[in-house]
């Protein structure tokens, strides 16, 4: 149940989509989003599943964790998905970093357990695997494309979790996350 935004019979479809809302006067933005290890109600992916540290919540073993060469192809594929998106006509992208899929992961302590560069013990040093998939999505669609990323604080996994608890992380976390080329945060 889930759309592809990959592949030329899906992506003439979705440039179809995109002309006939532009018919309507309307504008309209994709979503874009890799699922991490969180599980699917009517769905389950055809892979085996990866997220940071292989980790659906804390102590809730799911998959494997990604390596470095996994974490770079993830980047390439959502900057990649983006080009796709402005190059079929829509007039903006989302990327959805929030309620527990693959970049909400990364953001979160309870999920992001790495001993590597793409963990850290602050809000902001998790936030780098968000932010570079912002440089590489900027990189890849241009300065004026708008660049949607959806976060919130609450997880599938727990509804309780808090992502920052103070202003200053609020700041800590999203401020990168702009200062990478995001224009409007959901």
């Amino acid at each position: 149940g889930i759309p592809f935004f990959h592949g030329d019979k899906a992506m003439a479809g979705w440039a179809d989509v995109a002309s006939a809302v532009h018919s309507a006067g309307g504008k309209i933005a994709p979503q874009i989003w890799h699922t991490g290890s969180t599980r699917g109600g009517k769905w389950e992916p055809e892979a085996e599943v990866e997220s940071p540290s292989g980790l659906v919540g804390p102590n809730d073993p799911r998959g494997r964790a990604m390596t470095e060469a996994d974490i770079a192809d993830t980047i390439a594929a959502f900057a990649s998905s983006a080009k796709l998106a402005r190059d079929a006509g829509f007039d903006a992208v989302e990327v959805h970093g929030a309620h527990g899929y693959l970049i909400d992961q990364f953001f979160w302590s309870g999920t992001n357990q790495r001993d590597d560069s793409w963990n850290g013990p602050t809000i902001k040093e998790r936030s780098r695997f968000a932010a570079e998939i912002v440089k590489a999505i900027r990189a890849a669609v241009g300065p004026d494309f708008p660049l949607i990323l959806r976060v919130s604080q609450w997880k599938q996994q727990d509804y309780t979790a808090r992502l920052a608890t103070t202003p200053d992380e609020m700041t800590d976390w999203l401020m990168p996350l702009v200062e990478a080329g995001v224009d409007m945060l959901h």
